[in-house]
């Protein structure tokens, strides 16, 4: 089976944000489209909107990102409740003698980092660390009062983060799947973005350059990547760690 192509010159992500300000402003000169030509009216406008519908589906699916959520918070979660299990092992490290390593060099202080940075994958490898240098000095830690339980807490939530890191990787190679499965329907959409933006030049062009700007790419490009910088710039949800 051949390989399709995109065949537009945006991301896909940007998409159907983009054929979003089209559609709205091809809506409002609408009437000036129907006066060039009959291919316009009903139900162009109808079909527009019922294929971007299709295509924000595709690129933006609810299930896919819900499930995605909730994977994320159970990996902060996870990784936020090792805190107190580290600061019990960081005072029994501290009251150890003959450690093989500084105190402060056990590893303890890396996966707060990760902690607090929300990083699953830097978690998961700072707390291999971590727990080669328990195992390593086991016997001085458990004569302070450390136990194979407590060892058991982090080996297990190290488990866990790894599972849940691997089941997020599946649940966004689900996502680019469903999109390289609908390349097609997403050039589809851009074929009438592009038939909007190549009449509506010729509707504007030296007539009224705000309205030719609405149908331009690059202008529509740049709004689209302001538009994205005003959302990255707002506060995240509290237990949500960035995308790995």
């Amino acid at each position: 089976m051949k390989e399709l192509k995109k065949r537009f010159s945006c991301s896909v992500e940007d998409l159907p944000v983009i054929a979003g300000f089209i559609g709205k402003s091809f809506e409002s000169s609408q009437s000036d489209f129907i006066d060039y030509s009959p291919d316009y009216q009903s139900p162009f406008l109808t079909n527009y909107k019922a294929k971007l519908a299709l295509i924000e589906e595709i690129v933006f699916p609810k299930k896919i990102a819900a499930e995605i959520k909730l994977v994320t918070q159970r990996i902060s979660a996870a990784m936020e409740a090792t805190r107190d299990p580290l600061n019990r092992l960081e005072g029994y490290a501290g009251k150890a003698k003959n450690l093989s390593l500084n105190p402060a060099d056990i590893g303890i202080k890396e996966v707060r980092k990760a902690i607090t940075a929300k990083n699953a994958e830097k978690f998961y490898s700072s707390m291999g660390n971590l727990l080669n240098n328990v195992v390593a000095n086991f016997t001085q830690l458990t004569e302070k009062g450390f136990t194979a339980e407590a060892k058991e807490i982090l080996i297990n939530a190290r488990k866990n983060v790894k599972a849940d890191i691997d089941l997020q990787n599946n649940k966004v190679n689900d996502k680019s799947d469903l999109i390289e499965d609908n390349i097609e329907s997403l050039n589809e959409l851009w074929d009438l973005m592009a038939d909007i933006l190549k009449i509506g030049k010729v509707l504007y062009k030296n007539k009224d350059k705000s309205k030719t700007d609405e149908f331009t790419m690059t202008t529509l490009k740049a709004r689209c990547q302001a538009e994205r910088k005003k959302k990255e710039t707002k506060p995240e949800e509290p237990g949500t760690p960035p995308a790995q």
